[in-house]
Parts: C-alpha cells; sequence; structure tokens
C-alpha cells in the first residue's frame, strides 16, 4: 500500500477530527479509539471469487490507535495506522483462505475482543463508498 485511495483520506479526516477536537474538548487528553470500516477485498487475496458472484466481498477493518504523550496526531499517522490494519488483514485471510469459516470465526472473536475493552471509544465511519462489482 503506497498510495492513500479517497475512501482511507475520508476515514482518516473524519477520524482524527474527532480523535483530535472532540476527544479533547470533552475529556481534556486523546482515549485510545478504534476505526472500522468496510475494505473491499476483491484483488487482495489468492481466494478466488467467482465472476458471477453478485455479493461484495468485503471485510471490516478495524484500526487501532493508542494516544501517547501527543497532544494532537497528524493525518499521516492515521494514514499509517489504517494501512497497518489492512496488512494485517490481507494477512489473516492469506493464512485462512482456504476455510471461509475459520476466516470469519477469527474477525467475529477479534472484534468482540476489541469492543469489549471499556477504555476504548469506538467510531464506526461509512462514506458511502460504492464497491465494483
Amino acid at each position: 500500500m503506497d498510495h492513500t485511495s479517497r475512501h482511507e483520506s475520508r476515514s482518516c479526516s473524519s477520524y482524527m477530527e474527532d480523535s483530535n477536537n472532540v476527544a479533547q474538548a470533552k475529556h481534556g487528553r486523546l482515549r485510545p479509539s478504534l476505526l472500522t470500516h468496510r475494505f473491499n477485498m476483491r484483488g487482495k487475496i489468492a481466494m478466488p471469487v467467482p465472476g458471477n458472484s453478485r455479493a461484495k466481498f468485503a471485510r471490516v477493518l478495524v484500526s487501532h490507535f493508542t494516544p501517547d504523550d501527543e497532544s494532537k496526531v497528524q493525518l499521516h499517522d492515521f494514514v499509517d495506522r489504517v494501512h497497518n490494519g489492512i496488512k494485517k488483514m490481507v494477512a489473516d485471510c492469506a493464512k485462512v483462505s482456504r476455510v471461509l469459516g475459520d476466516l470469519f470465526k477469527l474477525q467475529r472473536k477479534n472484534s468482540i475482543d476489541q469492543w469489549r475493552q471499556d477504555q476504548t471509544k469506538k467510531l464506526l465511519i461509512d462514506v458511502s463508498k460504492q464497491f465494483p462489482l
């Protein structure tokens, strides 16, 4: 992932705005947070997708943000976190590409564990990205 897509840019801009401004104003400090959005997996992994498929092969991407002593975080910091999330997701898919059930179990377990953390702020973003069929 050498370039940033419009979808990633819009997601990261919203994520950064919320993390830097809202959390700072409301709590006086940055808080741990998760950014989630859909990611088109077609063409990203070796698992074949039938050409006549009508469903969108997408996964929910989770990017973690854990603040340190910085009072402001720049856009490139959020973009890096999204790219790391994409790389991890593609690697996870490659490990279990033979058995879709294992992939969905892994995703569900990871999502539940991450969302149960009380100190973590959750941010869901939908920038109306249209996936090609």
